[in-house]
């Protein structure tokens, strides 16, 4: 979702449509040892599903467009050593089941719904790409129910992401966004994966994590995936992001980015959390956007010392 790229124009034709969907993507999926459908408190999941491993503090792991929770593998088998790990994976993404009427506010509903079952006490928030979005979210509408919260190159509004500036809006991207989800909407699996070949190459590094990328587009449902872009270009928690009263680590990811444009890339960064000015900004000048891909040790690392710090 977040992978910084140059788009000077924001009118892109549609038949451009992998410039968009290379900055959302994705991630890699091994699905067999999830649970579907209803965890053990017996909360119905109909928007995503949950896989629990380790003990200790809770932490939730959430993947971004196109990823189920596998996309985590090599982190929650470092967290878990420590935590009690709920790795997440979403609806319609990379072969989990769909559903008729995905939304991010249904996500959010059943995840409330699910910690409570669970008796998960403030729980911390990882999220990947539109997962760091979702958990940002999550934590402006209740504050009080969550623990720290880190951002893996996910922002509070995509826009800046297209236009290369802060001064980006809802209003002003409303027409791309009906018109991508037109679009993506009315893709088959195929289609959807070659759009998503074109640009893979911002999105990780090496052909072996390139693939899993790919392959996980293959297997995702294109409705979701333009009813999610859509929600994406239509909501902006800039502003709101005060209300979050917890410490925010956001790592940013611009290996794919020429070493002449990384300052302005932080800045731009920088200013969409301008609204909370306590917020960690960790910039990755070598990882590309799937950082738990190309640095699983880097990200695992910096993941536990955070929480470590701040964590009570």
């Amino acid at each position: 979702m977040m992978m910084l790229t140059p788009i000077v124009n924001v009118n892109l034709a549609l038949n451009k449509t992998w410039l968009f969907l290379s900055v959302f993507i994705i991630g890699f999926s091994l699905t067999a040892d999830l649970v579907f459908s209803e965890t053990k408190a017996g909360v119905a999941l109909d928007s995503f599903s949950v896989r629990v491993k380790g003990d200790g503090n809770p932490v939730i792991l959430i993947p971004g467009l196109m990823s189920d929770g596998s996309i985590w593998r090599d982190v929650e088998k470092h967290l878990a050593r420590r935590y009690q790990v709920h790795t997440l994976s979403l609806a319609g993404f990379a072969g989990t089941p769909h559903i008729a009427e995905p939304s991010l506010t249904k996500v959010k509903k059943e995840l409330m719904a699910y910690i409570e079952k669970e008796s998960l006490l403030k729980p911390a928030l990882i999220g990947h790409s539109l997962g760091g979005f979702l958990a940002m979210s999550l934590t402006i509408d209740a504050p009080d129910k969550f623990g720290p919260l880190v951002s893996v190159d996910g922002l509070p509004f995509i826009g800046p992401v297209f236009t290369q500036s802060n001064a980006t809006t809802v209003a002003s991207l409303s027409n791309q966004a009906i018109q991508m989800k037109n679009h993506v909407a009315q893709l088959s699996p195929e289609k959807l994966q070659e759009h998503v070949r074109i640009g893979v190459r911002r999105q990780a590094t090496g052909q072996h994590n390139q693939a899993l990328v790919i392959e996980m587009a293959g297997k995702s449902d294109p409705y979701t995936v333009a009813h999610m872009m859509y929600e994406l270009m239509s909501m902006d928690l800039r502003s709101d992001l005060n209300f979050i009263e917890q410490p925010l680590l956001v790592i940013g990811a611009s290996g794919a980015i020429p070493e002449a444009e990384q300052v302005h890339v932080q800045s731009l960064y920088a200013e969409t959390l301008a609204a909370k000015p306590d917020t960690r900004l960790l910039m990755n000048r070598m990882s590309r956007h799937f950082v738990m891909l190309d640095q699983p040790e880097w990200l695992s690392k910096t993941l536990i010392e955070f929480l470590k710090e701040t964590t009570l």
